[in-house]
């Protein structure tokens, strides 16, 4: 990005959508408003593997309807990988029907079980990090919390 003091170096859109998933139950609506906005980046090319991306990256009903209705090739694009609860709701949505609240409730489930396994792969990568951590802390190998660097 061009600033005053000249380039700065950013993170890519993909990368920061794998940063934010955490164990922030908060940060997941975000990461399904950046997989939608991925869409926009001169570098996407509404590929298949654009698709799969976006839809690997949404955790939210309506960001996935977004998408859907945004980018309705998705379908015949992907269509064929998709798990068939997930395929009728795009067709329902691409359709302009109503989706069913049941199916609706089906996709949203497998969603938060999504955010469920991130959130402990995130747990899991940490807690080796803080034990050691807290084992240089309690040694006095670390620098004291407020201390100039």
């Amino acid at each position: 990005m061009d600033s005053e003091w000249g380039p700065l170096p950013t993170i890519g859109l993909r990368a920061l959508v794998e940063l934010k998933k955490t164990q922030r139950l908060e940060d997941y609506p975000i990461i399904s408003k950046l997989a939608v906005a991925w869409f926009d980046q001169p570098e996407c090319a509404n590929s298949a593997e654009d698709f799969i991306w976006a839809l690997n990256n949404l955790f939210t009903l309506p960001e996935l309807r977004i998408f859907f209705e945004e980018h309705p090739e998705a379908l015949p694009a992907i269509g064929h990988g998709l798990p068939p609860e997930m395929k009728e709701y795009a067709e329902q949505l691409i359709s302009g029907g109503d989706v069913s609240e049941e199916l609706a409730s089906c996709i949203n489930a497998g969603m938060q079980q999504r955010i469920v396994s991130l959130q402990q792969a995130d747990r899991v990568y940490w807690r080796g990090i803080i034990t050691e951590l807290k084992q240089l802390r309690a040694a006095g190998k670390l620098i004291p919390e407020g201390s100039a660097v």
